[in-house]
């Protein structure tokens, strides 16, 4: 498990409600930042940040109910990198590093660099590691650098998030990654999931992508 201290600035500056209407085009948000959705479905939220746009299902309307006069949206998950493929090389270094750290947890993240337009690896100033914590101190980031990705590791244990991950993801967005299995002898695992405001979304990533597999003699 980890935890951060600092912060960084709140990038959620925008947050209002819109009603999706029903005979014109739906509008998505441009800006960073999150509103709420209402649709003749249920409500919505909408998030943006420079890598990502998401639009998720909060609540449905109760189907034996009056439905309000309002269109619908489509749930989205769209990255600015394309697909999380794309991390899997900085996954796979963190990985070796978590490696040298044993038996202690590691961290580090990956954050999306919007001038470049590309993913960035960016190491942390770690205050204290054991086998089971890891504290660092969250790093003062750009103006065009956002976290995209959090990583940490579970050292020898597998791979899972424990209560002060979810505290430390609460109202956070970022895709949050878990390695653990790690060591001689140990079954490599790891977990990720969607960060938005309080709602995990699981994200499917087999171990096999990130840890090498030996060959068969």
């Amino acid at each position: 498990m980890r935890s951060t201290r600092q912060h960084t600035r709140n990038l959620g500056r925008l947050e209002r409600h819109v009603a999706v209407p029903k005979h014109a085009q739906f509008a998505p948000l441009l800006e960073v930042g999150h509103r709420f959705l209402m649709t003749a479905e249920g409500v919505f939220v909408e998030v943006r940040r420079p890598w990502l746009h998401v639009i998720q299902q909060l609540a449905k309307h109760n189907d034996m109910g009056p439905k309000p006069p309002y269109g619908l949206v489509m749930p989205k998950i769209e990255l600015a990198f394309g697909r999380l493929g794309v991390a899997l090389p900085f996954v796979q270094a963190f990985a070796e590093e978590a490696q040298s750290a044993l038996p202690n947890e590691h961290a580090a993240w990956i954050v999306w660099d919007n001038d470049r337009k590309e993913l960035a690896y960016k190491a942390l100033h770690v205050s204290s590691a054991t086998p089971g914590a890891i504290t660092f101190e969250r790093p003062e980031l750009q103006p065009h650098e956002s976290l995209a990705i959090d990583l940490h590791s579970h050292g020898a244990t597998p791979a899972f998030f424990s209560a002060q991950d979810d505290a430390d993801d609460a109202g956070e967005v970022k895709i949050s990654a878990v390695l653990g299995g790690l060591g001689d002898g140990g079954t490599p695992s790891v977990a990720f999931r969607l960060c938005v405001l309080g709602m995990l979304i699981p994200l499917r990533v087999p171990a096999s992508a990130v840890f090498k597999v030996p060959e068969p003699a």
